[in-house]
């Protein structure tokens, strides 16, 4: 039986923050990698042609795959928390040194909104908006129906109601 529509629930903005804080590193890093490739035709990379390029392709797919988590958080999936969370790890790896190593601004710009996104996605309102919740994944057609959570487990009896169990092969 399809389920009614029901009017999307409202994203708690601890969520909208985590997000934004998200997409603002991947368009950082998208940039990024803008520059590398600006300064790599201009012929002024400050490595060698392949560094130069490689870096650009890194930033650039680590960009998007940021953002495209960033979207999915958005969505209330679950697995982008850890892809931010990774990205969180490596924003502190990379913004520690920089604040201990006397460049304070840039430090402080990288470290600030890492400890909060990290800060968010443990966040009691985040978690419960991306776990995904049945009704969204019902609404999605994704759940219920043939293919659906418990399609292919017996019910209580051993059987699906028809003499068969979940593969379809007849129990006696």
């Amino acid at each position: 039986m399809p389920t009614p529509d029901l009017p999307p629930s409202p994203r708690p903005w601890t969520l909208a923050v985590l997000v934004a804080i998200v997409l603002l590193e991947a368009a950082v890093l998208v940039g990024f990698a803008v520059f590398y490739a600006v300064e790599l035709l201009a012929g002024n990379a400050e490595t060698s042609p392949g560094g130069a390029a490689f870096t650009l392709v890194l930033l650039a797919a680590f960009g998007a795959w940021l953002a495209s988590a960033g979207a999915f958080l958005w969505r209330g999936r679950r697995w982008p928390r850890s892809a931010a969370l990774v990205a969180q790890l490596f924003a502190l790896v990379i913004g520690v040194p920089t604040l201990t190593g006397g460049v304070v601004v840039l430090g402080f710009a990288i470290v600030l909104p890492a400890l909060v996104a990290l800060f968010l996605l443990f966040e009691k309102r985040v978690l419960a908006a991306t776990q995904g919740s049945t009704r969204s994944r019902d609404r999605e057609g994704r759940a219920g129906g043939a293919d659906g959570p418990g399609a292919d487990t017996p019910d209580a009896g051993g059987t699906d109601g028809d003499g068969t169990d979940g593969d379809g092969t007849k129990r006696d």
